[in-house]
């Protein structure tokens, strides 16, 4: 999974900040572990199942934080915050200011499958809602999927089921006629780039836009 993190060590003045760019596996059957909680629990078991038990014979845990202690990892994901997260966190404060514009734009946004599981609301969302002269739709319902399931969109033999599982999501963009479409997600970018004629923006390059 790509991280990219501003660290402490690097800007002392700055928390652990993660962007999480691409889809997390949601749509490939482990959405369920994504929320915070879901991986306290899941931490817990996992020590458990690790120790001396047969199921640490059958379970193994060779991923890229392997290395790490259960309770460790805890730790960090409690210390961890989505940019966007920390954005809201800072305006909130009064720390991160965002200018008023005149621009008048008509944006829709779409949170994506796993940030819904992550359970951590739409901080961006509420961020570009507070341009001064945007006008921000929020597509609502958790049965909206852009169709890429993950990594199952970009495998050859998947592109019919993925097309036909992201028309609802498309019909209602469509009805919508945003001059821009605004997601967190890369691979809805991919598939809204394909599938609908409208520019595709990342809510931090909005953000970017009325900060220059």
């Amino acid at each position: 999974m790509p991280v990219q993190t501003v660290t402490a060590a690097a800007r002392p003045w700055i928390r652990p900040v993660p962007f999480l760019p691409s889809c997390t596996g949601s749509g490939t059957g482990s959405g369920n572990l994504q929320s915070r909680s879901a991986q306290k629990r899941f931490a817990a078991w996992w020590i458990f199942a690790t120790s001396k038990t047969i199921y640490g014979q059958i379970f193994k845990d060779e991923g890229y934080f392997s290395s790490i202690d259960p309770l460790a990892r805890i730790k960090v994901a409690e210390n961890t915050w989505d940019l966007g997260e920390y954005l809201l966190e800072l305006y909130d404060a009064g720390v991160f200011v965002l200018p008023r514009t005149a621009v008048q734009k008509r944006l829709v946004y779409f949170a994506p499958c796993h940030q819904r599981e992550q359970e951590i609301g739409t901080p961006y969302a509420k961020l570009v809602d507070r341009i001064t002269g945007s006008r921000l739709e929020i597509i609502d319902g958790r049965f909206y999927c852009c169709g890429m399931a993950g990594i199952m969109g970009f495998k050859k033999e998947f592109r019919e089921n993925s097309v036909q599982m992201g028309r609802p999501l498309f019909e209602k963009i469509r009805e919508l006629d945003p001059e821009v479409l605004v997601t967190d997600c890369l691979s809805c970018r991919l598939q809204f780039q394909q599938h609908l004629p409208y520019p595709v923006r990342h809510p931090i390059e909005i953000l970017r836009e009325v900060l220059k």
